[in-house]
């Protein structure tokens, strides 16, 4: 966190159990935007202050679009960090080893099998940065993104192209179980509505009371 936020946001201790309560803190990290959330280590303990940042560090990883999972390199993996590795599996996350400046006893090669994404850093001296930069953006497939090509502005736009390939999916479907071609219309019709409703060439009212319930206008 302090490394990517730029400044002393979490404290920072050799003891196990310092951060407990959740740190958040809205970075950019190369050409992502990240809102992170600094949470408590998964261990089991007996203090019941720990115990309540590990629950809400677990109903935090529920709910995050990417997780950073950070394991001691200088320290042999924990039935814990395997635990932890476990729920990474299928998950948008990348598996950092950290203090890369200490004499390593573990090897990326042993957190390869749990996600697609290992990077060794240095949070105390900076080192490895690009490479977890590289792994955000190749993640969240900010390398591939195109400034110049069309974009869904909002959720509005997204639901009407939702729409409309749904029921361009549909015609297809009654096309090719022989309905006539009146019933594939009948889809199509659906599909350019949605579409034209995206572009704006035809607005229904309720898309006007969308759209001017997030401003404030003057009479």
């Amino acid at each position: 966190m302090n490394l990517l936020a730029g400044c002393d946001k979490s404290i920072v201790t050799a003891q196990p159990g310092t951060t407990r309560d959740v740190v958040e803190e809205t970075v950019r990290l190369g050409k992502a935007v990240l809102h992170l959330s600094d949470t408590a280590g998964l261990r089991e303990t007996a203090d019941p202050v720990e115990r309540e940042g590990v629950s809400r560090a677990r109903r935090r990883m529920e709910e995050a679009a990417l997780l950073i999972a950070v394991f001691d390199r200088s320290e042999p993996l924990t039935a814990e960090d395997f635990a932890l590795l476990e729920s990474l599996q299928g998950r948008a996350a990348i598996a950092v080893l950290n203090k890369g400046d200490l004499p390593a006893a573990v090897e990326a090669e042993e957190l390869r099998p749990y996600t697609a994404y290992t990077v060794t850093l240095s949070a105390k001296q900076g080192e490895g940065l690009s490479a977890l930069i590289e792994a955000v953006e190749e993640l969240s497939k900010l390398n591939r993104f195109d400034p110049s090509a069309a974009l869904l502005a909002n959720a509005r736009q997204y639901h009407a192209a939702c729409r409309a390939a749904e029921a361009v999916g549909e015609g297809l479907s009654a096309l090719r179980s022989g309905f006539t071609l009146d019933a594939v219309t009948i889809s199509l019709t659906d599909a350019l509505a949605a579409l034209l409703e995206l572009s704006g060439e035809s607005v229904t009212e309720a898309v006007v009371d969308e759209v001017f319930s997030r401003f404030c206008v003057g009479k």
